[in-house]
């Protein structure tokens, strides 16, 4: 029979065969509410349209979370499409899964007549009886036969089927499990069918779904509960919305116009945690309640603890759903409560291997199965409880308990279960924490170069989980621990703390460490204090170093614990293990007094601490990821022990960054400011709740108080004015007080209230009358903006800070001032408080500095407190003042436990920026001076301090400085003042000297100090008679950007240079205009200078600019006499200083360590000083330098006087991979990748002279890979990809090319006599040629066969009876080259390129390959020798000849790091090892890809892929040193031997090695050069090992009978 689309089955007579099952006629979904879920629901519409989507959308969330909901959304949609084929909702213990397909078909039947003539067919034809064929025969029959058949022709209509099955699992059940893996199977076929047709399931995010789907992966929408907030608080304000508007009709007078206030709100959305079951029942139980003002509260304070019934009877219906009435199965109380307990999310195998046997004997897999319906399954199928309110409901006993008595889990007793685990997991030999247990390649690298697979191997899960949770489950535990966990803390603390520390460095969890530390101290204090002492020292310990540790666990050995001391708990514990890296000199500055250092995860705007130190206010300028300017800023209320939030505002605050909080005298208030134009009032009795906004200022407010007592608050704006509020009508009290000239930076309210002190950038501080508005006193005394204030504790006092670093204290009554501190450095003062008894006073700097000041004398009295690197956003003295809480505004805050009581000797004055340095050579014995803002220091050769002598405090602080030549007058500026010093004895001379116009820019006195030069910001000059205090006239008239001088050491003369000229000049002479080539240009640049030199009692004159240009002129003609440029590339020159003879330069580029170059020959040299960054001031003192550092220290170092020299050509654009020298050393010939082949005179004296470059040859788009020279230097071959080329030397362009058979040669030699010449071929030969005559093309010898690959490089002996060549498949091969006969078989060793082979004599081959390899061969018989492997791949080989190498042969390797390898060979004749010579030099900055030696000379000639050629002469002392680490000595740069440290405290190596990560406080004194000295800060001298033990490879030396313990097994 054949059925037309008008011939199907009718409706009952399908509904008879298919017995569908209907949704229960009382059954209420509702659609989302609306405004809610937009984006998924976007996303979800957005698929729809899709085709090219896969057909299956996947929507996944815990029970409650609106799945439902958001079904009956999508099906409203597609009903207005007309495209619902079906829409299904399974319900628990109503449907089976066989009950689906059937449902399907007769909906199918439904939506189009098509579908029922094909399925009239299939039932009637057919006989299909869908209940007797299985779930996969209904599902081919019914669904995928149908769909296929005519979803293409609906699809062109408009209808493409969309099918909606909802809450899926809810049909799984263990009688069941079958059919339901049936159903799950077929529907994960649903891919087969054409896309146009789609499937929409909900359901839990359950393992057996994602495995069914895994090779058809649908698209997911998970529904988070972490994203459902928005949504959660549209549905409880629309609920609360009906409740009020219920509330209005029946008059009821519990439900105020406002309520709910928004923290009330806000607390039902954290509640509910994204689950909508949970807040619809919640709000059922508020508006089923007779006073629902009432029952909000009591909702709101006691959260998911609350009961309620509804809720409850959900999950005592999901129980015995589950198991029927039945008892709890053994394992339920053990599982459930762990995933519990857990503080993330668990698989059932992590937990297996945290309670090991006995928790996998109690079945917990068929517990999780069963209890699905209450979990989430995450990746990896780990889980836990979808809503933490079932957690409430399964540990409760007055909820569960009634019905389920056995299922109820004790929480406390999970917690001990799971403490008692994660420590013995840590502690265990096999599995546990152990030493380097993610073996990094170095110390010297950063933990992000461990690749996240090996960390994941070397720490599962499980230990992941122990090691960032331990304490957490100590915390909610009873203080009394059983002896078994009091034992396990115990050995963790003194056996594995520091393993810990190390693996929680790997997993980026330092700080969650120092919270833990914390957590365990406070819950063992009861129990053992001695423990609670060892982890309070460890969480300060860890919070000390925590900048090292994070960024490198090795460090954690390396920089952190060898500056313990020695009474240090930890010292005590693990002294005996811990062998450092390093020698400690001197007696290092101790750590920072922490005793708790966190980060709050955003940037702090304001930040005030309660007084007993244990919570803090925060207001953030960046509080939430991605926040702009629209989102609301909030605050937060933060424990200070562990830095965790405990309450934070409700989003209905501040709409701008918060600039500026503070406590009221109680505490239980605060108010604050933003840029927002408003100030705020918050409750902070319970959490912190929004009070009021008040709005009248029109610009910033910066400032604000409360006096609670008047009910007044006072605001200072940016507006210029101040505003007293009345708290109750938000409304100004009287009009704004007005008369400060500028921002206002901070107000407090004084005398009770009575008084109200403001300070402003104007630089005034002004008293008021609180109660009139009336302006009582203006102080004034500050040279600069007033940033904060602090009041004495009686009243008496106002402490004041400004933005040059000053501190003054004023009389409140008076206005006078009573003592000032103008020591501190550039830092601006941002914040002050004073301790209880007013004794002191500490202040926050804008450099990150605390400083503590005598409260009676305005003076230093400590040590300053370094810990946070940038502005310091508020400080509080803790009651009794036994601490400081500080926070900067990168979000780090500070606990310093800090005793606050007086000092017997305060700290000596430290040097602050130095402006000015000179060395006092007419002295009897020879000193050293320095300037700095405020000082003149003096110090002896041997570098005792002789003189510490103050200069007015009232004309400081000082910006500019300079000594006269003999060192007895000193000169100093300040804006537009200048004041000229005695500088023995501190004695004002002259001043101040006002320059016309504004900022004085430069200065300068004459060698006796009689005359001055001044240059304003207007390139004004001015030349000053010292002695009458007046300008003798202005000098230069043309104006110009800027103007520099220098007055000559040996006469009254002196340099003026604008730029555009240089000019010498006398006070009332004429001009002498020094002559310069046109190409110069300007002389300065961004960076400063230039710098002037003179020599010769004035007779010669010498400058370098910023970009690195030196001239040397004759001062009485003018003409220039020499001109250099400096080696240093693209940097700017930041600083630079000449010898007295101008035989010598010193300059510094930026970011870079100081280099002194011989002006005449052009060598350079780069001393080991080893000072901070940033530029600094230079001297010469003999054999010494003088560094005067940006960090306030006078360093004094030693020029080496046999480092290698190196000298520096640029003429190449690209890369330059192959270099040689001719045989008498005369010439040096290069070739680069752009065709062109140079050659330059190296021999004395054109090695040092400029344009000394011949190009013999450019052949376009050619690129040159070999040269070589004949014997008698007459002519030089090179070799590119095309062709062989011979050129005669010094006849350009004289060559002759021949295309020889093989190929491109990579490599070529000329043999000992001339007569032979040897390429390597790209066809895997290596040949020999005879050279008959230069001007005729070689004749093929012979050709040596055995590579099958390129060669990639090749030699000949000395002799030339040999050859060895090294192909591209890491092969080595030798040859008789008389006979072309294979010496041996063949050498494969290097995994990789061979770039170099050598020989040394006649009977060794060494070879370098990428692998990083170098091998020794015998040339006999290709037998192996020796070998040594390096860290990075080798490009080029050369052999140093014993005649440059001091006798012994040496070899150098060209690396792909930049840097030069040096090794040596045992003694002839039979060397059988390979020994790395000593520190590898870096003189490049790109990989080296050629070599060359200079015959007969100890030069060493490198070249790299940026074409650069660095030419080094290594003096003989060179090749004394043993092998040491390869980065100890070195800069980035290689320019010699030295070392770094960097800004960010780590002493930075060869590379970018980190060395060494140094503390804080330590920094200004640190030295690691045994020949540098430090002035002006306490030294902390180092010693590195000389073999480089314990830091870079070998850094784990530095645990005893350590090596690499965590490395996998071979």
């Amino acid at each position: 029979m054949t059925l037309d689309a008008h011939s199907g089955l009718k409706f009952d007579e399908l509904e008879e065969i298919l017995k569908p099952r209907h949704l229960e006629t009382n059954f209420v979904a509702t659609p989302c509410i609306s405004g809610t879920r937009i984006q998924i629901l976007k996303d979800v519409y957005s698929w729809l349209e899709d085709y090219g989507e896969p057909n299956v959308l996947w929507i996944r969330g815990g029970p409650g979370t609106g799945k439902t909901s958001l079904a009956c959304s999508i099906l409203e949609h597609l009903d207005r499409a007309q495209r619902c084929a079906s829409f299904f909702l399974f319900r628990p213990s109503l449907y089976r899964p066989d009950d689906y397909f059937p449902s399907l078909a007769y909906s199918l039947a439904w939506f189009h007549p098509l579908f029922n003539t094909t399925l009239s067919h299939i039932l009637k034809v057919d006989g299909f009886d869908p209940h007797h064929a299985g779930i996969k025969q209904s599902f081919e029959k019914l669904v995928l036969e149908p769909l296929r058949a005519h979803v293409e022709a609906l699809t062109q209509v408009g209808l493409a089927p969309v099918i909606i099955i909802g809450s899926l699992d809810a049909c799984y059940s263990r009688e069941h499990a079958s059919s339901w893996g049936q159903l799950v199977a077929a529907l994960s076929r649903w891919s087969e069918l054409p896309r146009e047709c789609k499937l929409i399931l909900t359901s839990c995010n359950r393992g057996d779904l994602r495995a069914a789907f895994e090779r058809r992966m649908p698209r997911t929408i998970d529904l988070l509960t972490t994203d459902a907030d928005q949504d959660i608080r549209r549905f409880l304000e629309r609920r609360i919305s009906d409740l009020r508007h219920d509330c209005r009709e029946t008059e009821d007078a519990e439900a105020p116009r406002e309520w709910p206030p928004p923290e009330q709100l806000n607390k039902l959305v954290t509640h509910a945690s994204g689950y909508f079951l949970w807040a619809r029942v919640a709000m059922d139980f508020v508006s089923s309640s007779a006073n629902p003002v009432a029952a909000l509260v009591t909702l709101s304070a006691a959260g998911r603890a609350q009961k309620l019934e509804d809720l409850d009877l959900v999950f005592n219906a999901l129980l015995t759903d589950v198991f029927k009435h039945e008892k709890a199965p053994p394992g339920f109380r053990s599982t459930i409560g762990a995933i519990v307990a857990a503080y993330c999310p668990v698989s059932v195998s992590d937990l297996e291997a945290l309670f090991g046997p006995r928790f996998a004997v109690r079945k917990p897999r068929e517990v999780c199965a069963s209890m699905a319906g209450v979990m989430t399954s995450h990746d990896d199928d780990r889980l836990s409880i979808f809503h933490p309110s079932f957690a409430e409901y399964i540990t409760d006993a007055a909820r569960c308990g009634i019905q389920h008595e056995g299922f109820i889990v004790d929480l406390m007793r999970a917690h001990i279960k799971f403490a008692v685990a994660c420590l013995q997991l840590m502690l265990d030999d096999a599995c546990g924490l152990r030493f380097n247990i993610c073996y990094p390649e170095s110390s010297y690298d950063a933990n992000s170069l461990v690749p996240t697979e090996r960390i994941a191997k070397c720490m599962p899960f499980p230990l992941e989980y122990a090691c960032k949770y331990w304490a957490e489950h100590l915390r909610p535990l009873p203080k009394q621990h059983s002896s078994e966990l009091r034992r396990l803390l115990d050995r963790f603390l003194r056996t594995k703390l520091l393993f810990w520390i190390e693996a929680m460095s790997y997993l980026g969890a330092v700080e969650a460490a120092v919270k833990s530390l914390v957590i365990a101290a406070s819950s063992i204090e009861s129990s053992s204090a001695e423990l609670a002492t060892l982890a309070l020292e460890a969480s300060r310990f860890v919070a000390t170093y925590y900048d090292a540790v994070t960024t490198s666990a090795p460090h954690l050995y390396v920089s952190a614990l060898p500056f313990l001391p020695m009474s240090s708990p930890i010292c005590q514990a693990y002294s005996a293990t811990c062998t450092p890296p390093f020698r400690l000199l001197s007696s290092p500055a101790p750590d920072p007094p922490l005793t708790s250092a966190f980060s709050v995860g955003f940037e702090i705007g304001a930040f005030a601490a309660f007084k007993d130190g244990k919570l803090a206010l925060v207001g953030g300028l960046k509080a939430e990821e991605n926040d702009d300017d629209e989102q609301p800023k909030f605050l937060y209320l933060v424990n200070l022990e562990t830095g965790e939030t405990k309450a934070k505002s409700a989003p209905t605050g501040h709409t701008q960054d918060i600039i500026h909080v503070s406590l009221s005298e109680d505490e239980r208030y605060a108010v604050t400011t933003s840029f927002d134009c408003t100030l705020m009032l918050w409750d902070l009795t319970d959490g912190i709740r929004g009070l009021a906004t008040f709005q009248e200022h029109i610009d910033y407010v910066r400032s604000a108080d409360i006096d609670m007592a008047r009910g007044r608050l006072v605001s200072g704006s940016d507006d210029t004015t101040i505003i007293v509020w009345s708290k109750d009508t938000k409304k100004p009290i009287y009009k704004p007080l007005k008369g400060h000239k500028d921002w206002i930076r901070t107000v407090r309210f004084v005398e009770s209230g009575a008084r109200i002190v403001s300070a402003s950038d104007d630089k005034s501080i002004r008293i008021w009358d609180a109660e009139t508005g009336s302006e009582i006193r203006k102080i004034v005394g500050h040279t600069h903006p007033v940033l904060c204030l602090a009041i004495s504790p009686d009243e008496t006092t106002i402490a004041s800070g400004s933005e040059d670093g000053a501190v003054l204290f004023f009389a409140i009554r008076t206005g006078a001032t009573l003592y000032q501190n103008r020591n501190g450095r550039v830092e601006a003062i941002t914040a002050l408080s004073y301790t209880p008894d007013g004794a002191q006073l500490v202040c926050g700097t804008g450099g990150g500095v605390v400083r503590i000041l005598d409260g009676g004398t305005a003076e230093d009295i400590a040590e300053p407190l370094l810990g946070h690197k940038c502005v310091v956003k508020g400080v509080t003295v803790i009651d009794g003042g036994q601490g400081v809480v500080s926070a900067a505004e990168d979000g780090s805050v500070i606990v310093w436990d800090r005793s606050l009581t007086p000092v017997e000797h305060p700290p000596p004055p430290t040097v602050d920026t130095i402006l000015a340095l000179a060395l006092d050579s007419y002295a009897p014995e020879p000193t050293l001076a320095v300037v700095d803002r405020r000082r003149i220091w003096r110090w002896a050769s041997g570098g005792a301090l002789l003189t510490n002598t103050p200069l007015c405090a009232a004309h400081g602080p000082f910006a500019l400085a300079a000594f006269s030549a003999d060192t007895t007058h000193l000169a100093t500026a300040a804006t537009d003042e200048v004041f000229v010093w005695d500088a023995l004895t501190g004695a004002l001379l002259a001043g101040p000297l006002t320059a016309p116009g504004s900022e004085i820019t430069a200065l300068a006195l004459s060698r006796d100090g009689q005359y001055l030069l001044t240059v304003t910001d207007g390139a004004a000059v001015l030349l000053w008679d010292v002695s009458v205090a007046e300008p003798t006239g202005e000098i230069l008239k043309e104006r110009c950007t800027f103007c520099a001088l220098a007055w000559s050491s040996a006469d009254d003369r002196f340099v003026l240079d604008d730029g555009a000229r240089t000019q010498l000049r006398r006070p009332g002479g004429a001009e002498v205009v020094l002559k310069e080539d046109e190409e110069n240009g300007k002389t300065r640049g961004m960076h400063g200078g230039p710098w002037f030199g003179w020599a010769d009692n004035g007779a010669r004159l010498a400058r370098c600019t910023a970009a690195g240009l030196v001239t040397v002129w004759d001062a009485g003609t003018g003409r220039q006499t020499a001109r250099r440029r400096l080696p240093h590339g693209s940097a700017k020159v930041v600083s630079a200083a000449f010898t007295e003879d101008l035989a010598r330069l010193v300059y510094q580029t930026k970011d870079g360590a100081p280099r002194i170059v011989e002006l005449a020959t052009g060598w350079e040299i780069a001393p080991c000083v080893g000072m901070g960054p940033g530029p600094a001031l230079f001297a010469f003192a003999g054999a010494k330098l003088v560094c005067a550092g940006k960090d306030g220290t006078v360093r004094i170092a030693e020029i080496p006087q046999d480092a290698p020299r190196t000298i520096v050509f640029d003429e190449h654009t690209d890369s330059v991979r192959a270099i040689a020298f001719s045989p008498d050393g005369q010439y040096l010939a290069s070739a680069d990748d752009t065709g062109a082949l140079l050659l330059r005179l190296v021999g004395a004296p054109h090695l040092h002279s400029t344009g000394t470059s011949t190009e013999l040859l450019r052949v376009p788009r050619a690129r040159f890979r070999a040269l070589a020279f004949t014997p008698d230097g007459t002519a030089l071959f090179s070799s590119d990809d095309a062709r062989i080329r011979r050129s005669i030397t010094l006849q350009p362009s004289s060559d002759a090319s021949w295309e020889l058979i093989g190929g491109s040669a990579r490599a070529l030699a000329v043999s000992h006599d001339g007569v032979m010449l040897l390429t390597a071929g790209t066809d895997g030969k290596v040949r020999l040629w005879y050279l008959l005559q230069l001007d005729a093309e070689p004749l093929l010898a012979r050709a040596l066969e055995g590579h099958t690959t390129p060669v990639c490089a090749a030699a000949l002996s000395p002799s030339s009876a040999r050859c060895a060549a090294g192909s591209a498949d890491g092969g080595v091969r030798m040859w008789n080259a008389q006979t072309g006969a294979l010496l041996g078989a063949q050498a494969s060793a290097h995994d990789g390129v061979v770039r170099g082979v050598c020989f040394v004599g006649e009977k060794f081959v060494v070879s370098a390959g990428e692998d990083g390899a170098l091998r020794v061969w015998d040339a006999e018989t290709s037998a192996g020798l020796a070998t040594v492997r390096t860290d990075t791949s080798l490009n080029a080989l050369a052999l140093l000849p014993p005649s440059v190498s001091g006798g012994m042969p040496h070899l150098v390797a060209g690396a792909q790091d930049g840097s030069l390898r040096f090794f040596t060979l045992a003694s002839e004749p039979a060397p059988t090892t390979l020994v790395s010579l000593r520190s590898p030099l870096r003189l490049h900055s790109a990989p080296v890809l050629a070599l060359a030696i200079a015959p007969g000379k100890q030069w060493l000639a490198s070249a790299d892929e940026h074409g650069r050629i660095v030419i080094t002469e290594l003096p003989a002392s060179f090749y004394d040193e043993t092998a040491s680490n390869e980065a100890l000595n070195t800069d980035a740069d290689g320019h010699a031997p030295i070392a770094r440290l960097g800004e960010d405290g780590w002493l930075y190596g060869a590379g970018g090695a980190r060395l060494l990560w140094v503390a804080p406080a330590r920094r200004r004194g640190f030295v690691f050069s045994a020949g540098t000295r430090v002035l002006g800060a306490r030294e902390t001298r180092i010693e590195f090992a000389r073999d480089g033990r314990g830091i870079g490879k070998a850094w784990t030396a530095c645990w005893a009978g350590a090596g690499r313990e965590g490395e996998e097994e071979n």
